[in-house]
């Protein structure tokens, strides 16, 4: 597996878990293509993270900062590794899982 397009384009991403299923890299150029004109700058929202692929797929094209949840994060804690030291604070890798991730924000939003 490997980044696609943008600034780490063509580096390589692990996977430690056997658990993990990566987004496949055709469906990830695929969705990219799509959304590259919404990228740039954006807040991006990571769930079910696994090896953090999307996440730090959407930060090498541009996105202003990736929030990558998941409850297994050694496959994360190794790719983002691949960031330069500008970019390596735009990976926000949160252990959660992701179901509960979502129930608190929608509480937490429903209070503002």
């Amino acid at each position: 597996m490997r980044i696609i397009g943008g600034k780490y384009s063509r580096r390589k991403l692990k996977v430690l878990s056997s658990v993990v299923s990566p987004t496949k890299d055709s469906l990830r150029e695929c969705l990219f293509n799509l959304l590259m004109a919404k990228i740039e700058g954006a807040l991006v929202l990571d769930l079910y993270s696994g090896s953090g692929a999307f996440g730090i797929e959407a930060i090498s094209r541009g996105a202003k900062k990736a929030y990558m949840v998941d409850i297994d994060i050694s496959s994360l804690l190794e790719n983002v590794r691949i960031f330069d030291k500008n970019d390596a604070s735009k990976a926000q890798i949160l252990k959660r899982d992701a179901l509960e991730f979502i129930k608190k924000a929608k509480k937490k939003r429903a209070q503002i």
